[in-house]
């Protein structure tokens, strides 16, 4: 078993009289060790890991439309999200594959209501 923990902060004001509001969210998650392998094979042991998530932007009043500029995995930490029994472990019996979290992402996001 493995556990997971998200804590999320956000915060948001009025700009002006405009109508408009802007907004700044943080968003840690922590996942604890876990084994991907039925069997809890020792090659199958993922560490525990945190990310961070920043999101920064303005919404029209109404929620009519928006920007937000977000980064994802702020510390660009490497972790693996899951490791498997690759098929090269036929030859040497040890080898393994892993999937990979996404690294650090820049992204920007417009949204709109017709």
């Amino acid at each position: 078993s493995h556990d997971f923990y998200s804590v999320v902060g956000d915060y948001r004001t009025g700009l002006g009289g405009s109508g408009f509001e802007g907004f700044l969210r943080a968003e840690y998650s922590w996942q604890s060790s876990k084994n991907t392998d039925l069997a809890q094979a020792a090659y199958a042991k993922v560490d525990s890991y945190g990310l961070l998530n920043l999101r920064v932007g303005v919404n029209a009043p109404d929620n009519r439309y928006g920007v937000t500029f977000s980064v994802e995995n702020v510390t660009d930490k490497v972790y693996a999200n899951y490791i498997l029994r690759s098929s090269y472990s036929a030859l040497d019996n040890t080898t393994s594959a892993q999937f990979i979290g996404d690294p650090r992402t820049w992204k920007v996001t417009v949204h709109g209501k017709f």
